[in-house]
């Protein structure tokens, strides 16, 4: 499927304003991309494919969803791409550059407003995206603790993992 199909489907299937912050992560990703030295087409296409799994599962499965119908409907069989999808909401230890676009664009797109730190993050990703890692992990985990709701394990795993390599300077420039 060619970008202006695939945003045509996905305008059908998601809310307005889940269409909009699917632009805008990709918009970002591919910006991280060109940044950090990955394929920007690749990492766009991450974004506009992460959430497409939204409207057709519960919040904490759409992800796993997601990678799956990127696959199934939009015919992405590249492993990369939907291994960024598949772990865009918890992160997972040791991530791909692919991976760690994706995690940090979805956190710090231009359309986000709620989170804290927003201003700190969006610029902390442009400079060290393992710290922004770390750094999203910890926001999020301490949000899910203090709503009281269920931690996938590794959201937990993904701050500790970075927590411990916080100092390999793997993806600073």
């Amino acid at each position: 499927m060619t970008e202006p199909e695939i945003c045509e489907k996905l305008q059908t299937v998601l809310k307005p304003g889940r269409y909009r912050h699917t632009l805008g992560v990709a918009d970002t990703a591919q910006k991280l991309a060109q940044r950090y030295g990955a394929d920007p087409g690749k990492a766009r296409l991450a974004g506009l494919l992460h959430d497409c799994g939204k409207e057709a599962s519960d919040a904490l499965g759409h992800a796993e969803a997601g990678a799956r119908l990127a696959q199934e409907i939009y015919g992405v069989s590249d492993p990369e791409i939907l291994s960024a999808i598949r772990f865009h909401t918890t992160g997972k230890p040791g991530m791909s550059l692919l991976e760690k676009i994706l995690f940090v664009a979805d956190y710090i797109e231009p359309g986000r407003s709620q989170a804290p730190r927003l201003p700190f993050l969006r610029q902390l990703a442009f400079q060290d995206l393992d710290q922004a890692v770390l750094e999203i992990s910890e926001d999020t985990l301490a949000y899910l603790k203090e709503k009281r709701v269920f931690i996938d394990p590794r959201t937990q795993e993904t701050r500790d993992y970075y927590r411990e390599n916080r100092g390999s300077g793997q993806s600073k420039a």
